[in-house]
């Protein structure tokens, strides 16, 4: 019986770990979109023409920050980080699930040679 629940988890553990890489493959080939965790209105700045020069100085800042970052990308970052952390996750789930499903075949076949 111990036998058969080890394979049962190795194969899932073999499973998770290579669903998990196919679905990474996926994410950063842009074939299929990141999970959408986060998701974030970027407010929109108005220029300041009054308050002087220093108005118009955090005016002209903020324009370009504006364009430096293309808008989204925080959001994208942000997605593309907590999709890491899972994948990490997964994989690492995965090769315990296998590791498991190892000792419990060991253990059988310690039984069975007593």
């Amino acid at each position: 019986m111990k036998k058969i629940i080890g394979w049962i988890l190795i194969a899932s553990g073999i499973l998770l770990v290579f669903g998990t890489i196919y679905s990474t493959y996926l994410n950063f080939t842009a074939q299929s979109e990141f999970p959408q965790i986060f998701t974030f209105e970027e407010p929109e700045t108005v220029s300041q023409t009054s308050g002087g020069l220093e108005g118009q100085i955090g005016g002209m800042i903020g324009e370009y920050i504006k364009d430096l970052v293309p808008r989204g990308a925080t959001t994208l970052m942000l997605n593309m980080f907590s999709w890491i952390l899972l994948a990490t996750f997964l994989v690492y789930s995965g090769s315990k699930l296998v590791s498991m499903g190892s000792v419990l075949i060991k253990k059988d076949k310690k039984d069975e040679g007593e």
